[in-house]
């Protein structure tokens, strides 16, 4: 895919530019497979970073507060799923960010 958002539209995790102007929620289709394991280790992510500090976990914490604990978790899979699109398009492995 061209860009993490062509691919994240393809996963339905942002809408697609031709349905963005609707004004009602389309129906969920695209790899739901996909989308349901990114939301599931995002939930299991957000749940366990109340006490600790790295600044991933930081982030989370003051989103949770922010928008709640579901867009948080919505939040996280639509970062992981970006990272993943960059990982593969570019052909890096993962670096742990220091």
């Amino acid at each position: 895919m061209k860009s993490a958002r062509v691919s994240r539209a393809k996963l339905r995790m942002v809408l697609s530019w031709s349905e963005r102007g609707i004004g009602r929620k389309p129906p969920r289709c695209g790899d739901t497979y996909v989308r349901c394991l990114l939301i599931h280790g995002a939930r299991s992510t957000v749940s366990r970073c109340k006490h600790k500090t790295d600044p991933k976990s930081r982030w989370l914490q003051g989103l949770i507060e922010r928008r709640g604990f579901n867009r948080a978790c919505v939040a996280l899979a639509n970062k992981n799923a970006r990272t993943l699109w960059a990982l593969t398009a570019h052909g890096d492995e993962y670096r742990r960010a220091a």
